[in-house]
């Protein structure tokens, strides 16, 4: 009885831990594809995660049909189609992270390549915000890729050492709970935001500037002032310097100040 609970338990969590795996390699094949357009790499991509996660499946399913679990370990049938869904997870991991990173790369070589023109080569415009992402970008595949991969090589080398024990699955469940946070964490840590995409929704402040009406009275005895010396303001300061009165000149800059900013 214990042991077929235990044979239940397993079928269910590997097969949970395969389907959450699946989809997190599908979604990262179609950021892949997204970034590179490139059919031959996705193809070969979805090819390896359909087949690893089949070959997966199916030996997770073969061990309900085995009387105990000793005797499911020691299957050759099985054993082999652990060894082959192992070997393919290492080569699915490992291809994904250095096709991002060779893709990354040449974008940014380039980036960074000259424009050609009618006259003469130009570098292209290098923002450092570009290459800022792209360094992220590039430090994040290949540090993902080379974990992955270190687990699923940790995970090979248990089954072929411990023929005989579940060790490995440690390694595998271990993997896929990180891989999946890792990837929901990602998704929800990157919101679109609807407003940045629409220009008719951008928001432009303006700084705030205070304008006052002068009264008509004081509208009318500044007209007078200027009608009266016959020049504008600029000469009357001008005159008041030549004559040495600078006081002078200042003082009717205050007053016109005053007159077309009244005080409440």
């Amino acid at each position: 009885m214990l042991s077929c609970l235990i044979k239940r338990f397993y079928v269910l969590t590997y097969t949970l831990g395969l389907v959450i795996d699946f989809y997190v390699y599908m979604y990262f094949t179609w950021r892949i594809w997204l970034f590179t357009n490139s059919k031959c790499v996705v193809v070969l991509m979805i090819v390896l995660s359909v087949s690893r996660t089949a070959i997966s499946i199916v030996a997770t399913i073969l061990s309900a049909s085995e009387p105990t679990l000793n005797d499911y370990l020691s299957n050759p049938r099985t054993r082999t189609l652990i060894l082959v869904g192992n070997t393919l997870f290492i080569v699915g991991d490992t291809f994904s992270a250095s096709a991002m990173a060779y893709h990354l790369s040449k974008f940014k070589s380039w980036v960074h390549a000259p424009q050609r023109t009618h006259t003469r080569p130009q570098p292209r415009p290098q923002p450092r915000r570009i290459d800022t992402v792209l360094n992220r970008l590039f430090i994040f595949a290949v540090a993902t890729g080379a974990l992955t991969s270190l687990v699923d090589v940790i995970a090979l080398i248990l089954t072929v050492a411990q023929p005989n024990s579940f060790a490995f699955l440690s390694t595998i469940l271990i993997q896929t709970r990180r891989t999946s946070y890792s990837t929901f964490a990602t998704a929800a840590a990157r919101p679109f935001d609807d407003t940045s995409a629409n220009p008719s929704n951008t928001h432009v402040e303006l700084p705030a500037i205070s304008l006052r009406f002068a009264r008509p009275s004081e509208v009318s005895s500044e007209s007078e002032l200027e009608a009266g010396t016959g020049t504008g303001v600029d000469t009357q300061v001008a005159g008041d310097e030549d004559e040495g009165g600078r006081g002078t000149g200042r003082e009717h800059g205050v007053r016109l100040f005053l007159s077309l900013h009244p005080r409440r």
